[in-house]
């Protein structure tokens, strides 16, 4: 018996779906959770690409990607609704994440079926690491290994988010465009007290970064240099292996410095607000021991 949305009636031990939304960040934040729940009932757990091929008005669109870190089994593409019945909520077989601190997995029950959210939540990755660390380490893909097992290098590197950030007008609004101000007072304390000239910059817009950075000035033996040519993946190895690394407000570099930080000594710089409303709820993302730092919005 189906819904009249086209999804299974729930029922116990039912397998629960988790739409995959967002980038490779917000995607591996949603793998976590996925891991988290299989782990805590145990259910089977599915993540639909659905709302990543089908993205709404406004959305920036996203691609799928998991590959080689999701079993064949585990993805799916069924249609999921993205607004559900107010029943489904009420009977908890719809959990839908309310804020970006909101304990979303701890509502997850026996007759719930669908699970969304972003789940930006350092207590969900750290009780996921062991299984997604192994998922890493026995993926086909090298990117996905020598993340994991990051050589340690002395540069330092920052990762500049503009993009989305600049040209999308609701991520405008929500996150906001960090002020170079941010990242070079990181490059001149990293400068000065660990002695770092080499500076790598990872971004979705390499030469205005570098632009925005140079023109703000820096130490005379300070050199930035953009990160080689290369995938996500290898842009997240090159935040990974660094002796000190500055994190834009974005999940993607916030798995870089945790993947660094998680295999060896590295200092990790996050900007403070995450969002662009400094009054509004931040994720509960971050270690003790990474330093935060208040950023200027452009």
């Amino acid at each position: 018996m189906v819904t009249t949305e086209g999804l299974p009636m729930p029922r116990a031990a039912t397998a629960i779906t988790i739409p995959l939304q967002g980038g490779l960040g917000n995607q591996l934040f949603e793998l976590a959770a996925g891991i988290v729940v299989r782990s805590r009932f145990p259910r089977r757990v599915h993540y639909s690409d659905y709302w990543l091929t089908n993205p709404v008005d406004g959305e920036t669109p996203r691609a799928f990607a998991l590959e080689g870190l999701l079993r064949r089994d585990e993805l799916v593409s069924a249609p999921t609704p993205r607004v559900g019945r107010v029943s489904d909520r009420l009977m908890n077989h719809r959990v839908i994440e309310r804020s970006p601190d909101d304990d979303a997995l701890a509502r997850v029950g026996r007759l719930t079926h669908v699970l969304a959210g972003y789940f930006q939540r350092l207590s969900y990755v750290e009780e996921a690491w062991p299984e997604l660390r192994a998922r890493f380490l026995n993926s086909p893909n090298p990117a996905h290994r020598r993340l994991v097992s990051p050589q340690a290098g002395d540069h330092g590197a920052i990762h500049y988010r503009l993009g989305d950030y600049v040209s999308n007008t609701g991520a405008n609004a929500h996150h906001g465009v960090t002020s170079p101000d941010y990242f070079v007072d990181v490059i001149r304390d990293g400068h000065k007290r660990l002695g770092i000239t080499d500076w790598r910059v990872v971004s979705d817009d390499t030469s205005t970064a570098l632009d925005l950075l140079a023109s703000r000035g820096l130490p005379s033996n300070v050199a930035l240099s953009a990160a080689e040519d290369g995938n996500e993946w290898e842009d997240l190895s090159t935040l990974a292996s660094a002796r000190a690394c500055a994190i834009s407000n974005s999940s993607f570099s916030w798995w870089a410095a945790f993947v660094g930080a998680s295999s060896r000594p590295t200092e990790v710089v996050a900007p403070r607000p995450w969002f662009a409303n400094a009054a509004a709820s931040e994720p509960p993302l971050f270690p003790d021991k990474w330093l935060r730092r208040d950023r200027p919005l452009l």
